[in-house]
C-alpha cells in the first residue's frame, strides 16, 4: 500500500452530500486579460486618472473590463502590454511573473491601514439554495514581507462602493486556511458553499485587519505588505450526476495533535483522484486537506490535519460524488490520580490501554453522554498506547505518558 502526505489547505462551505458537475462560469474577464483601451499612445494599458500620473503609478483597476475598485485604495493592473515603468508582469516592486493564462493578472496589496479589492458583476444572480463551486489563483509577489491565510471572496447583492482604505467587514463565503507562501508559482484557493439568493456581486481581497492574518516570510529587501496577484477567478453552480459507485467512508486512525491518519478502499472505476474533505464545525462547511491520486482498485491510506468530521469525495474530470461524513473521537486521555481521565466526545466508545510490547494493561466502555470517562487503573510511569474504537465504526490510536508525581 503506498503512502502520500500532501497539506494543502483551502476552504469550502458545502453541507450538501451530492454528486456534482461544473457549470458555466459566472465571472466574466475572468484572467483579466481584456482591457479597456484609451488612447492611441497607450491601447493597451492606460492613464486616465490622478491615480497613475505619468505612468509612475498603479493604473486604475476599473481599465479591466467588468471590474472595478470598490473602496479608495489601489489595486494594480499588471498585464504583459504595460510599458516600462509601471506594476506590470516585470516589475521591480513585485518581482517577475508568469500570468497562469492570458496576459493579466490583478495585484492586491495589504498592509498596516490599506486594503485593496477587486470586484465584478456575475453574469447571473446566484439562486437561493443553489451550491456553487469558487475558485481563483493567487501568487505571493517575490517581495512581499508577509504571507496571508485570509485570502477571500464575498458575494453580495448589491454594489459596494466604500470611501474606506482598510479592511471592509464582511464575512466571505470562501478563504483559504493556511499561509499561502510560494513566490514561484500560483496556488489555488477554492471552496463551495450554499447561495442565499440574489448575490450578484462578488468582491475579492483580505476581510481581516493587518496582524491577525499574515505572518513574517522576508525580512530583508522586501516591502512590508501582503501582496498576491489573482488570475483565473470561476464561480460554477453544481449540478446533479451519476456515478456508479458509492464512495466508502474512510477508516480514521493513529489521530494525535498534529495529524490524522485515513485509509479506504476503492473498488470502483478509474478516476481522476480522491479529496479528503474535513471540518471541525459540520455546519461551518468542509476544508480541502490533501489529494490522493488514483492508482487503480486497492487500498490507499493518507496523512492530514487533524480535524472532527471527514468526507472522501471522488472526482472524475468535472464529476464529484462525496461519501458519507464520518466524525473523530476527539478523545484525550489526561493522566491524573493514577488513573486516566478521557475527556472528548459524547456518545459511546470502548477503550484500550496497551504497553509498548503490546500487553493490554486496562479495556472500559464508555456509556452516555457524560464527557468525562475515568479508568482507575494505576499505570507505572512510561509510555502506553491508547486504542478508541468509537461508534463501533472506526478506530484511533493515541499515545499516553504517565508520570507519577508520588
Amino acid at each position: 500500500m503506498k503512502r502520500l502526505s500532501i497539506y494543502l489547505f483551502v476552504i469550502g462551505c458545502t453541507p450538501s452530500f451530492f454528486l456534482t458537475a461544473l457549470g458555466q462560469n459566472l465571472v466574466p474577464n475572468p484572467g483579466f486579460d481584456v482591457i479597456k483601451p484609451c488612447s492611441t499612445s497607450a491601447p493597451c494599458f492606460c492613464n486616465p486618472s490622478a491615480h497613475c500620473p505619468g505612468f509612475g503609478n498603479p493604473c486604475p483597476a476599473d481599465r479591466i473590463t467588468h471590474w472595478y475598485n470598490p473602496t479608495r485604495a489601489s489595486p494594480d493592473i499588471r498585464h504583459a502590454c504595460a510599458p516600462s515603468g509601471v506594476p506590470n508582469l516585470n516589475h521591480f516592486l513585485f518581482g517577475a511573473l508568469t500570468p497562469r493564462s492570458g496576459g493579466g493578472v490583478m495585484g492586491l496589496r495589504t498592509y498596516n491601514g490599506w486594503v485593496e479589492y477587486i470586484a465584478v458583476k456575475l453574469t447571473a444572480p446566484l439562486v437561493a439554495g443553489t451550491v456553487y463551486d469558487v475558485s481563483f489563483w493567487v501568487w505571493r509577489s517575490a517581495y512581499s514581507s508577509h504571507a496571508s491565510n485570509a485570502l477571500a471572496a464575498y458575494f453580495h447583492p448589491d454594489t459596494i462602493h466604500s470611501t474606506t482604505f482598510v479592511h471592509l467587514n464582511f464575512v466571505p463565503q470562501i478563504k483559504s486556511t493556511t499561509h499561502i507562501i510560494p513566490s514561484d508559482q500560483w496556488t489555488q484557493v477554492s471552496g463551495s458553499f450554499t447561495a442565499t439568493g440574489g448575490e450578484k456581486f462578488m468582491i475579492l481581497g483580505i476581510f481581516e485587519p493587518w496582524g491577525t492574518h499574515n505572518v513574517l516570510v522576508c525580512s530583508s529587501g522586501c516591502a512590508t505588505a501582503a501582496d498576491y496577484n489573482y488570475d483565473d477567478v470561476s464561480v460554477t453552480e453544481q449540478k446533479p450526476l451519476a456515478l456508479p459507485i458509492a464512495v466508502p467512508a474512510p477508516v480514521l486512525f493513529d489521530e494525535s495533535d498534529d495529524r490524522t491518519r485515513l485509509s479506504w478502499i476503492w473498488t470502483g472505476p478509474e478516476i481522476d483522484r480522491f479529496e479528503i474533505q474535513g471540518a471541525d464545525v459540520l455546519n461551518g462547511g468542509f476544508s480541502t486537506l490533501t489529494f490522493e491520486p488514483w492508482r487503480g482498485p486497492e487500498s490507499y491510506e493518507v496523512v492530514v490535519a487533524p480535524m472532527r468530521y471527514y468526507r472522501l469525495v471522488a472526482r472524475n474530470g468535472q464529476e464529484a460524488k462525496f461519501g458519507p461524513v464520518v466524525e473523530t473521537s476527539r478523545v484525550r486521555p489526561v493522566w491524573m490520580n493514577n488513573g486516566v481521565k478521557f475527556v472528548g466526545a459524547d456518545g459511546k466508545y470502548t477503550a484500550t490501554i496497551s504497553d509498548l510490547k503490546g500487553n493490554k494493561v486496562w479495556k472500559g466502555e464508555k456509556n452516555g453522554d457524560e464527557t468525562l470517562f475515568y479508568a482507575d487503573c494505576g499505570l507505572s510511569e512510561g509510555l502506553y498506547f491508547v486504542e478508541l474504537v468509537f461508534q463501533g465504526r472506526f478506530w484511533h490510536r493515541k499515545t499516553l505518558f504517565v508520570r507519577n508525581e508520588g
